[in-house]
């Protein structure tokens, strides 16, 4: 929480001229937005920002900017705080604060000004209590003792000290936060200071800040003591100090560990020229399989890959992501661009040919025309397999002639003919030069229809549905048909060729049809005006 208090320490001092007095007018207020930039603490600023007394030129023109940040001073209504006085300033130090394993939330420390001192009276953070009724916890007290941040006239050559406290205890909840200590300003010099934001009449102020902030949870407390110490170079009209160097006392001697100064929206450069760079966990993968991307560039906030050809997915990541992990839908080789960008500067690494896919293991895939045929008609079976190069197919029982010009080594679609009834499996086996896989698809296809039902139409029977099958048995049965089909009836055979059921319909298209009772294979003969066709129908 010490953090707390410094971060104040240093957004609340603000503004001067040389040799002027400020006062209330050089402070911020409600609404004002400040820009900052962070710097490298370099040795123009550590052999000179001690140096005091009248009359001093401070030349900090060399800092290099590394990041940079904006405050935000806000009207109290604006925050999560409805308890605090409208008439108080808000200013956000943090989003979450950790204190030994206990957090809070939502920093805030609330101003209010006079034309005597400008100063925090008001302390409001969010606390998770762990409770499911009450799970934030949310203290906003005002101070038993005011933190008097500035007091006016602020001149060269002053001095002031003063105390603050601020306790808050809620023994129902079994919590405690309490924070106190003292504030010393001390303006030991004046002068002119240049930074890359420009030159300015300063007055230059020292702050101290010794205090103890206490968070407690039932009854276990943890206190953590602070010395802090900023250097300020305030001017007039920039509500924030010019410049600020932040550290801590620490046994007496005080180490700088950041500067700071007001600025206007730059491009912050990184402190290494942006080198792109990248490797991937494999140059070798199979087709559809994931493959990281690890990306070392240095001195780059930014990213673009960029893959030739393009046919690829990205599993996690995008295309301007850091790291990627993507899968590649193509066999080949495939060439990765990385360009990484920081501030202006970019640099592109392009690795040509870099990955290599392979197809993997083979899928066997095919699709019959039908799941019915007549013996001694042509009837075609589509090869669906994926990275085979060789295929062999196979039927039990194996009384099939090849058509077309098609055999039982065909890469692409077979046509057949059945030369006896009955049903049948079929098998596919795909190979490449990794290994191969098989598709067996069991009684597939059902040859030579009982007497009566060898019709088969097969552009009809494309237009006609006989849905759900298989069925349960005693379930609805719904035949449809297209627009264009007019309906004359049906007829219900059993496998062995046993009329069971006869219906004569009249220009229908979807009706409920007779389902049977007992389980097994049946097969409806459809009639219709554009002429006949069979389906084959599971029951349940």
């Amino acid at each position: 929480m010490k953090k707390i208090l410094f971060g104040l320490s240093v957004f609340f001092t603000f503004n001067s001229y040389s040799q002027i007095s400020i006062t209330i007018a050089n402070m911020p207020v409600s609404g004002d937005t400040l820009r900052f930039s962070t710097a490298l603490l370099d040795t123009s600023v550590l052999l000179n920002y001690q140096n005091n007394g009248a009359n001093q030129i401070w030349n900090f023109d060399s800092l290099r900017v590394i990041s940079q940040g904006v405050q935000r001073f806000i009207s109290s209504t604006q925050t999560p705080y409805s308890s605090v006085p409208t008439n108080r300033i808000g200013l956000l130090f943090a989003d979450t604060i950790s204190l030994g394993g206990s957090s809070v939330n939502d920093v805030y420390n609330f101003i209010t000004s006079s034309s005597t001192d400008f100063s925090i009276d008001y302390r409001a953070v969010s606390v998770p209590t762990g409770f499911a009724l009450f799970p934030v916890l949310r203290i906003q007290d005002p101070y038993v003792d005011k933190d008097e941040v500035f007091q006016f006239p602020l001149d060269f050559g002053d001095r002031d000290s003063s105390t603050f406290d601020f306790v808050f205890n809620n023994s129902l909840l079994g919590v405690y936060y309490g924070s106190s200590g003292y504030r010393i300003n001390e303006v030991d010099a004046w002068g002119t200071i240049t930074t890359p934001y420009g030159t300015f009449n300063t007055l230059r102020v020292i702050t101290d800040m010794v205090s103890l902030d206490t968070v407690g949870f039932s009854g276990q407390n943890i206190a953590i003591p602070s010395h802090v110490r900023t250097y300020q170079w305030i001017s007039n009209g920039e509500r924030v100090p010019v410049m600020t160097v932040n550290g801590l006392v620490i046994a007496g001697t005080f180490v700088p560990n950041s500067v700071e100064f007001r600025d206007s929206v730059r491009i912050v450069e990184p402190l290494l020229p942006a080198l792109a760079l990248f490797i991937a966990d494999t140059t070798s993968v199979e087709v559809n399989d994931d493959l990281d991307f690890n990306n070392l560039s240095l001195g780059s906030t930014s990213f673009q890959w960029d893959f030739t050809p393009n046919t690829v997915t990205y599993k996690s990541g995008s295309s301007t992501s850091r790291n990627i992990t993507v899968s590649f839908k193509d066999i080949g080789k495939y060439s990765v661009r990385l360009i990484s960008m920081g501030g202006s500067r970019s640099d592109t690494l392009t690795r040509t040919d870099y990955i290599t896919v392979i197809p993997g293991f083979p899928t066997a895939d095919f699709i019959v025309e039908n799941d019915s045929a007549v013996s001694n008609v042509n009837f075609t079976i589509l090869n669906k397999s994926a990275y085979g190069t060789t295929f062999e197919w196979k039927f039990i029982p194996d009384f099939v002639e090849y058509r077309m010009g098609t055999n039982d080594a065909s890469k692409d679609s077979i046509v057949v003919r059945f030369t006896n009834k009955g049903f049948y499996s079929i098998e596919l086996e795909a190979t490449n030069n990794v290994g191969s896989r098989a598709l067996i698809k069991t009684n597939a296809v059902f040859v030579q229809y009982p007497v009566g039902i060898t019709e088969l139409n097969p552009e009809l029977n494309n237009k006609i549905t006989l849905a759900p099958n298989p069925v349960k048995q005693g379930s609805t049965l719904l035949l449809k048909v297209e627009n264009s089909i007019l309906l004359r009836g049906y007829e219900v055979y059993t496998i062995d060729g046993k009329l069971v059921e006869e219906v004569d319909l009249k220009n229908r298209q979807n009706l409920s049809v007779f389902t049977p009772q007992v389980a097994g294979i049946y097969f409806y003969k459809i009639l219709t005006e554009q002429g006949t066709t069979t389906k084959k129908l599971i029951v349940e």
